[in-house]
């Protein structure tokens, strides 16, 4: 019996040793970019509440133009900071943890190339986040976000352009006084825009948690100056989530039946319809039509009226190689054509002397996920021939 507790104390005291032994990772930002990378690249990975951080809406890392995770004390507390620029900006993200992995904040409404810092204004924290985007491809604009954290989460309490650059003339908004409960701005006198200074405030408002103001006069003279602009769109533009052309979009209910002389079109209510938009990524040169854009996929569709005497041909880097019949006429279709990134396609419907170009465009990944849902929608599209 002696020798049976020896040999209990022997194994026991091993157990504890080899326990002993095994080393004990700490998590910190580089394991947390590292699981972050292994979550986009893969469905069966996950961590914490990065599933949640994401909401099925990814890429594969090799897509993004940069993921950042770092570790910042805010308000002498630890917390992850994740920011993943992407060039279609619906798959940027930016989002906030405690050092437990809870998620205290996520912001998927950005643009272009994005930075974050922090301040502070002499009593509290702030994460400073500027977007540095185009529009119109003339116009370069800067938007600030300022995030604030309001008991246990945070919360975005101010965001407006702070600069806009334009072809006659330049403008800057300028914070000159920052505290948790007013915000005063100033708009320098510029070369043209602006004739006379302008100041304004902000006042934080405890129903919204957020700096409101009467009259954004910066947000005011940018809208007015790109919506007296004379100009086409770029691709750019209609990938972009949030733009101050988002202003000039209509929005639709359930599925939206598109009915006009020539043709009839539907598609779901979550796309948003563009008149008379310049489309040119996959055409040779440049013409206006009718576009259709889910800012959630990334994915846009448009549609062309091609003019007497010219061939689709004429507008396109593609080869129309599959034919199909559809009501009383065929159609012509291009192969899928695929980049890194991107995929394209082109189908011509031409019918009782009428002939369209229909182009859809967008995120390859997304397409390869939902081709079915992208061919019922293509193959509503018509032309009354009669």
């Amino acid at each position: 019996m002696r020798n049976v507790f020896l040999q209990i104390i022997i194994i026991s005291a091993l157990l504890i040793s080899c326990k002993e032994e095994i080393p004990v990772k700490a998590f910190d930002s580089k394991a947390l970019k590292e699981s972050i990378i292994n979550y986009l690249d893969s469905s069966k990975q996950d961590i914490g509440n990065i599933g949640s951080i994401f909401s099925g809406i990814k890429e594969p890392s090799k897509n993004y133009n940069k993921i950042l995770v770092d570790s910042l004390i805010i308000n002498n507390s630890k917390h992850y900071v994740i920011l993943l620029e992407h060039p279609i900006p619906v798959f940027n993200l930016f989002a906030i943890l405690n050092d437990s992995l809870n998620l205290l904040l996520v912001d998927n409404s950005l643009n272009g190339y994005l930075n974050y810092s922090i301040i502070n204004n002499g009593s509290t924290d702030y994460i400073h986040l500027t977007e540095n985007y185009k529009s119109l491809d003339v116009f370069n604009l800067s938007r600030l976000s300022l995030y604030r954290k309001i008991g246990d989460k945070f919360s975005l309490v101010f965001r407006g352009n702070i600069s806009f650059y334009s072809p006659k003339d330049s403008i800057v908004r300028n914070l000159t006084s920052f505290t948790d409960s007013v915000i005063i701005c100033s708009i320098p006198k510029s070369k043209v825009i602006v004739q006379n200074e302008i100041k304004y405030r902000y006042d934080f408002d405890l129903v919204n948690k957020a700096f409101v103001t009467k009259k954004d006069y910066m947000d005011s003279i940018i809208q007015k100056e790109i919506n007296n602009f004379a100009t086409e769109f770029s691709s750019n533009q209609i990938l972009n989530k949030k733009t101050y052309i988002d202003l000039l979009n209509e929005r639709f209910e359930d599925t939206m039946m598109v009915v006009k002389s020539e043709y009839e079109f539907s598609i779901p209510s979550d796309w948003t319809a563009l008149d008379n938009i310049s489309f040119y990524k996959i055409l040779k040169k440049k013409a206006k039509g009718r576009y259709f854009v889910n800012k959630i996929l990334g994915v846009n569709i448009g549609i062309i009226k091609i003019a007497d005497f010219e061939n689709s041909e004429d507008y396109v880097n593609a080869s129309f190689t599959v034919q199909k019949q559809l009501r009383d006429y065929q159609i012509r279709e291009s192969v899928v054509q695929e980049d890194i990134k991107y995929f394209s396609q082109a189908i011509e419907h031409e019918c009782g002397g009428l002939k369209y170009l229909i182009i859809i465009e967008g995120s390859k990944n997304v397409y390869r996920k939902n081709q079915e849902y992208f061919r019922d929608i293509l193959s509503s599209f018509a032309i009354n021939c009669e």
